[in-house]
């Protein structure tokens, strides 16, 4: 139930603030230490 929650939160914020989601999704990838990143190298 918490993931659906979620997941509408999303959605919502999306709906109201355009841009907002993948804005806060490039922050993080540029916060996320690189040993956390997926590579195919």
């Amino acid at each position: 139930m918490d993931v659906l929650y979620a997941l509408e939160f999303i959605v919502k914020l999306e709906r109201e603030f355009p841009s907002t989601v993948s804005t806060i999704s490039r922050t993080a990838a540029k916060l996320t230490p690189p040993e956390y990143i997926d590579s195919d190298n």
